[in-house]
């Protein structure tokens, strides 16, 4: 889906150069990054925890965590803002 987007009266059509797509992908750590992918590719939270070292509570404190920066509240939604960013 491609959107163009206006900033200081420029339009902005590549994804690449929207505005807010540094200032999320810096606002998310690389782990988080790394659980909003694996959320795009079906997995749940226990599937992301089966990986060595991480504890369901861990991935769901980050599930959480990347919801609230993102400014979701669902899976779905943290999808789509995942993609309308850039991000995925």
């Amino acid at each position: 889906m491609d959107r163009n987007h206006r900033m200081n009266g420029k339009r902005i059509s590549d994804k690449s150069q929207h505005p807010r797509r540094g200032l999320f992908r810096r606002a998310l750590s690389e782990r988080e990054l790394e659980v909003i992918r694996l959320i795009a590719e079906g997995r749940s939270n226990q599937e992301i925890a089966e990986t060595p070292f991480v504890a369901l509570s861990t991935i769901k404190w980050r599930v959480n965590n990347t919801y609230g920066k993102l400014n979701v509240r669902s899976r779905t939604q943290a999808m789509a803002r995942a993609q309308q960013l850039g991000l995925l």
